[in-house]
């Protein structure tokens, strides 16, 4: 870990790491465990939740997080059915549509 001016950094890799999932959203039945990484400065998330009860699925932790929100699009709901959500500079990742269940991958680079 290092220091920039007020900020700490990461600047190392981290490996796949098991996602604390919040408010009910459970992994998807028969896929695998929702998770990050951090690999060169790129974090990676794969997630495929289902049954939650609020948009906050879960956040992730300082070294992992985007320096901006971020949009991204995924499968939801329904067969051909596309909803999005934010992961945001907080490391929060929020759920903005109706969805019993919600997938996404998606890679960012880290905040620096």
């Amino acid at each position: 870990m290092s220091h920039q001016g007020d900020h700490e950094t990461i600047d190392f890799d981290i490996p796949w790491t098991a996602l604390g999932l919040l408010n009910s959203w459970v992994q998807y039945t028969g896929y695998g465990t929702p998770r990050y990484k951090r690999v060169n400065g790129i974090v990676y998330v794969e997630i495929m939740v289902q049954g939650g009860i609020t948009s906050h699925v879960a956040d992730l932790p300082i070294g992992c997080r985007p320096k901006y929100n971020t949009l991204w699009c995924g499968n939801s709901g329904e067969p051909n059915s596309y909803g999005w959500n934010e992961i945001h500079s907080n490391g929060a990742i929020v759920l903005q549509t109706n969805a019993l269940w919600f997938a996404m991958t998606v890679s960012f680079p880290a905040e620096q």
